[in-house]
């Protein structure tokens, strides 16, 4: 009944999926569900067929081919690398609402700006990457998605092929990405987690969308007490038309959101007491057994 007098009934939905304990692979933004139904093209049981095979190689925006185990510890190395404070070329831009902005030239491709930010989170680290590998989660963490569709699990169960979409805003028109995401947990016990776009050629673009690169996105979370000191580093092209100045603006805005939206969903998880179900269902990851410090 409440949802019945709520001035913007989306919030509410998104508010339960935040809180929702269940595990979720397609998440499809309420009100533009049935457009992306009646526009996206099936994956292609070929494509799914050889995903399945261990000798497969994606190939990479790079033009590089490389099997799942070989992409994992490449995309998971580098994000480990480019979040180390001793990587050189960075350069502080801000600090705002505990967020450290920095950005290192020398990593630039064509015009696409690289970006590190900084930060702590009052968050476990298996929690957030949890809600980084559950679709529902990072659609009501990112406003910009109107589908995001873990397709294809590999074996490990720690890396996935991922399909989403973004609809328009602004001068930024329909994107669509194909991505590889996966995850690990170091000896000292952080843990990485990263995307980047491959099998581009495999994927049928969505009909009037541009097809965007992920070139790197990551995140390297090492346990505090009370939290975790989160490092993100991210490099996208948008492609099209846009120039590279506009696009970085804008993702240099949302990124923001990104740590602080997964922030708040892993709160409101600990608050309503969904956390620890949730991540139970993620192999390798927990069990949570939140400490007082978790709790409030």
């Amino acid at each position: 009944m409440a949802c019945a007098f709520c001035c913007c009934p989306y919030e509410c939905v998104k508010q339960t999926g935040r809180e929702s304990s269940e595990r979720v692979y397609v998440y499809k933004k309420p009100g533009l569900e049935c457009w992306v139904d009646k526009i996206q093209q099936s994956f292609s049981p070929e494509f799914l067929a050889d995903l399945k095979n261990p000798k497969y190689k994606l190939q990479l925006w790079d033009g590089s081919s490389l099997t799942q185990s070989e992409l994992q510890q490449q995309l998971l190395d580098n994000v480990r690398t480019y979040s180390s404070p001793d990587y050189p070329g960075f350069v502080k831009e801000r600090e705002s609402d505990g967020i450290v902005y920095e950005r290192n030239p020398s990593l630039e491709k064509e015009g696409n700006a690289f970006f590190r930010l900084v930060a702590d989170l009052k968050i476990p680290a298996d929690l957030a990457v949890a809600m980084l590998l559950d679709a529902q989660k990072i659609g009501c963490k990112d406003y910009a998605l109107a589908t995001v569709q873990f397709f294809h699990t590999f074996p490990d169960e720690q890396s996935f092929v991922v399909y989403s979409i973004a609809p328009p805003g602004g001068p930024i028109a329909w994107r669509d990405y194909v991505d590889f995401s996966s995850w690990r947990r170091e000896e000292d016990g952080s843990l990485l987690q990263g995307a980047t776009s491959c099998c581009s050629k495999e994927v049928p673009v969505f009909d009037g969308a541009i097809r965007g690169t992920m070139l790197i996105f990551g995140y390297h979370f090492k346990p505090t007490v009370g939290g975790v000191k989160a490092s993100l580093v991210a490099q996208t092209a948008a492609n099209g038309c846009l120039p590279s100045s506009l696009s970085n603006s804008f993702f240099s805005f949302f990124l923001t959101f990104y740590l602080r939206n997964l922030e708040q969903t892993g709160l409101d998880m600990i608050k309503a007491g969904t956390a620890e179900k949730f991540v139970s269902q993620f192999p390798n990851l927990g069990p949570l057994n939140l400490p007082a410090e978790f709790r409030g």
